[in-house]
């Protein structure tokens, strides 16, 4: 019995320190991520999921900071200096497995750098400190709520829609809204996406399908971009319109045949 107590007495701390270690890396990213995008909320969240971040350090990060003090338990003689370098090369691995080149060299310097915070971090977290409990449980239950709202912000925002057309107005459109539309098994989806831009604001749209892939072909009929997709399963589909400080106007037409 006191075994098994002395045993979680050492586990929880331990699990905290793999926790801490993530939560201080993945908080410093997205920091950097949302000074990166001008203080963009809608921005930084959506690169948190396009980046798969959540992923690279609560998943990756910890499953080879395992493997790492496997291998220090193995190795006894091997030092803290030894440890981060083992860090190092963990964070340059998973973006060398597609080849080596300027953009994987770069991707993995990151990553290598972000490796060190972990490591830190999970040094950091056996200090008597509330550290450990700030990154390893309140963090990460912020982030899964800040994940799951919509950050979107729209001014003067007025729409109108109808079996086969959408249009909206606004002075300011930061984010993305979304237009769903059932289509069957066999017919064609037939679509044109016109923005009025009258500022400098940036813009994009796709179509997506109920699991949020996009698809897609494009042709350039009469001099307009005009999208036709024979559709192979029926669903629920989503013409997905963002726009980062837009002002203006946003039109969708679509046909089924």
């Amino acid at each position: 019995m006191k075994k098994d107590i002395f045993r979680v007495h050492r586990i929880i701390p331990y699990l905290f320190s793999k926790l801490s270690g993530a939560g201080i890396a993945t908080f410093l990213f997205i920091l950097f991520m949302f000074v990166n995008t001008g203080f963009d909320m809608y921005k930084t969240v959506e690169d948190i999921f396009q980046l798969k971040l959540l992923q690279f350090f609560y998943l990756y990060g910890i499953a080879c900071s395992l493997v790492i003090d496997l291998i220090a338990w193995l190795i006894p003689r091997l030092d803290k200096l030894g440890k981060a370098l083992l860090y190092v090369i963990a964070g340059y691995v998973i973006f060398m497995v597609n080849g080596f080149n300027a953009l994987t060299l770069f991707a993995g310097t990151v990553g290598a750098f972000s490796a060190l915070i972990f490591y830190v971090g999970t040094q950091w977290s056996k200090l008597k400190s509330p550290v450990k409990y700030s990154f390893s449980i309140a963090f990460p239950l912020l982030l899964v709520v800040v994940l799951n709202i919509d950050l979107t912000v729209k001014n003067g925002w007025t729409d109108k829609r109808t079996s086969t057309s959408f249009e909206a107005n606004f002075t300011y459109f930061n984010g993305k809204h979304e237009i769903p539309v059932v289509v069957r098994e066999g017919e064609t989806l037939s679509y044109s996406v016109e923005i009025t831009n009258a500022e400098r604001g940036g813009y994009g749209y796709s179509l997506l399908d109920e699991n949020g892939k996009n698809i897609g072909a494009r042709e350039n009929i009469n001099g307009r971009l005009k999208y036709n997709v024979t559709i192979k399963k029926t669903a629920q589909y989503r013409f997905v319109v963002e726009g980062n400080g837009l002002q203006g106007a946003i039109k969708v037409e679509w046909a089924i045949e």
